[in-house]
């Protein structure tokens, strides 16, 4: 029988011709399952061998309807979208893609940071608004360099050691906080926060992380600092985040994640002018895509061929 792999996420026409290129030279079928669209993903569990894993959450009852079902595999790292107990009652291996988007995270926290320091979405909206010159002076006042900056990262994976290159490349002074406490630069996480001009999370959410950053936590920052976040929205307490910022008691904030996902923008925060919002999309470059389908597509030989699975979690 042909083996059906479903990557359920958005495609565009250069990534579908990748995957023409993939059933072509392999044998396989790979449906194209967009978000939101639950008939298609439907129609495809009961045949389903291989499970290309984007963001969609992957419940219990995805799982009772996929008998055939025999890997799940996570395009990035974070694996709180998928139901890990169900999967291991199930017999289904889990697997993820450590590293695969460490460059494209890296380099839109980058974006992030220095969009908010210099206020990147103000100046864009006047100056297309055809508002001309004079630029509103105090606007400026508020602009800073990310040279000179002491950076904070809460957890030094690959993505926060491949983002501490690009900040000290910057002039940016950078500390981290992790479970591993002997590496250099490591510092408590409550002496990061009360330092740092810049926090940027980087771990996972789980039940130790969840609101890692909340009221308490967010107050110890200072007036003038700036959070990102690239990892996960369940990592904050927007709600704190929010209160915060309206009452001036810290500078801005740079989001790509949020809790619920999609965020429907409703809360204050992404009309504060320090604010930069982006839709879940750090991870999403031609590159990172390129070598999640290498990487797929070797973990679809291994489960063909009877192999190990790389960076097999269940």
């Amino acid at each position: 029988m042909t083996m059906l792999i479903v990557y359920h996420g958005e495609a565009g026409p250069a990534q579908r011709r990748r995957f023409a290129e993939v059933e072509a030279q392999h044998g396989w079928r790979i449906e194209v399952v967009a978000p939101g669209d639950d008939r298609h993903l439907e129609s495809v569990l009961g045949e389903m061998t291989l499970w290309w894993h984007v963001l969609t959450p992957i419940t219990d009852e995805h799982l009772a309807r996929a008998p055939r079902l025999r890997l799940i595999h996570k395009w990035g790292v974070g694996l709180n979208t998928i139901d890990l107990d169900s999967a291991a009652k199930r017999g289904v291996a889990v697997a993820n893609m450590p590293g695969s988007n460490a460059s494209a995270v890296a380099e839109h926290a980058t974006l992030l940071t220095l969009a908010v320091l210099r206020r990147l979405p103000r100046y864009h909206e006047r100056t297309s608004a055809g508002a001309g010159w004079p630029i509103d002076a105090a606007l400026g006042e508020g602009c800073r360099e990310l040279s000179g900056s002491v950076v904070g990262l809460i957890g030094y994976g690959a993505i926060a050691q491949r983002f501490a290159q690009i900040l000290e490349g910057f002039g940016a002074t950078v500390y981290h906080h992790s479970r591993r406490d002997d590496r250099a630069g490591w510092r408590p996480l409550e002496d990061l926060l009360a330092h740092a001009d810049i926090v940027s999370l980087h771990v996972p959410l789980d039940a130790d992380t969840e609101r890692l950053l909340d009221v308490r936590r967010i107050a110890r920052m200072k007036p003038s600092a700036v959070l990102i976040n690239t990892a996960r929205g369940g990592l904050v307490d927007l709600a704190a985040l929010d209160a915060a910022l309206a009452r001036g008691d810290l500078a801005g904030a740079g989001l790509d994640t949020f809790d619920p996902e999609p965020w429907d923008a409703t809360p204050s925060i992404a009309r504060h002018p320090g604010v930069v919002v982006t839709p879940h999309i750090a991870w999403l470059t031609w590159e990172t895509l390129e070598r999640s389908l290498d990487l797929g597509v070797a973990a679809a030989l291994a489960v063909r061929d009877g192999t190990d699975i790389a960076n097999r979690v269940v």
